[in-house]
């Protein structure tokens, strides 16, 4: 900065003046931002902060990260999500979590001295958010293998919980289930017994979210008293005409006996369905 002093010399017969000029060549940094700041950021936000400096020479403006990393335009940050400006503003992208959480001080230094601003990032708790799978049902053969992807986002990092279908909870991996790092989980090796409703939930302190997969195994035999095993209908009619059928036990064919049973007209009232009962295994 250059400043203008005036000196005046007079006497009796007059005054004469001159203007001296100070040209001032060394000035001390200042940010001009409030020095002290409070910011709370969500889960996944990106933030800027200013950080404008003055002096003489023109200071250099550089941010010292809560984790102590120091970061300026000419030496970047080795994390991507981290730029500062060449005007000295800090970008901050994808705020993702808790690691984030801290102090981030922005220092301005020349040889006169140095000037500092801090900022205190507070990242706000977010409920469990299960993304959008790919796909919620599948149809996969015995013997195969299918995945289930369940990727949840939340802070604090949400707990990955699976409820299979007899209802038994799975936590980490097995035998039979692979549990990944994001959620996702492997069955291995599908039964029969795997088809039904897998849900998957994401909890943590902030709330809970849930998404229910479907499973079906191609070639289903069909289910009697909620087991899978071969069956025969039996039907027959008012005149009591009686079909032939088959019947397997645990995959054992069983032949006729000769016997069977009865029906009650008291439940059917107009065709009445028998059951052959099939005792001795084939030879």
């Amino acid at each position: 900065q250059t400043f203008g002093h005036p000196c005046i010399a007079s006497n009796p017969a007059g005054a004469d003046t001159s203007t001296v000029r100070l040209q001032v060549v060394a000035e001390p940094p200042g940010i001009l931002e409030v020095k002290r700041q409070q910011v709370k950021a969500g889960v996944g936000q990106s933030i800027w902060f200013s950080c404008t400096a003055q002096g003489n020479p023109q200071p250099t403006v550089y941010w010292v990260l809560y984790d102590g990393t120091a970061v300026q335009h000419l030496k970047p940050s080795l994390d991507p999500r981290v730029s500062v400006y060449t005007n000295g503003t800090l970008h901050l992208i994808d705020i993702v979590g808790m690691a984030e959480e801290g102090d981030y001080t922005c220092y301005a230094k020349n040889q006169l001295g140095k000037d500092e601003m801090h900022v205190h990032i507070t990242v706000v708790t977010a409920p469990p958010r299960i993304r959008m799978p790919s796909r919620t049902y599948a149809s996969v053969k015995p013997g195969r293998n299918v995945r289930f992807d369940c990727e949840a986002i939340g802070e604090p990092k949400p707990k990955i919980l699976w409820m299979l279908p007899n209802n038994d909870m799975i936590a980490a991996s097995n035998e039979r289930y692979l549990m990944h790092v994001n959620g996702s989980l492997d069955i291995r090796g599908v039964k029969l017994v795997d088809a039904g409703e897998y849900v998957c939930m994401a909890r943590n302190t902030a709330g809970d979210d849930s998404k229910v997969y479907k499973l079906d195994i191609d070639g289903n035999p069909p289910v009697i008293n909620g087991y899978y095993q071969n069956r025969t209908v039996v039907k027959d009619t008012a005149a009591n005409r009686l079909e032939t059928h088959d019947w397997f036990s645990f995959g054992v064919f069983l032949k006729k006996s000769g016997k069977s049973g009865s029906c009650s007209e008291s439940i059917f009232t107009e065709h009445c369905m028998r059951m052959e009962i099939l005792l001795e295994p084939m030879g």
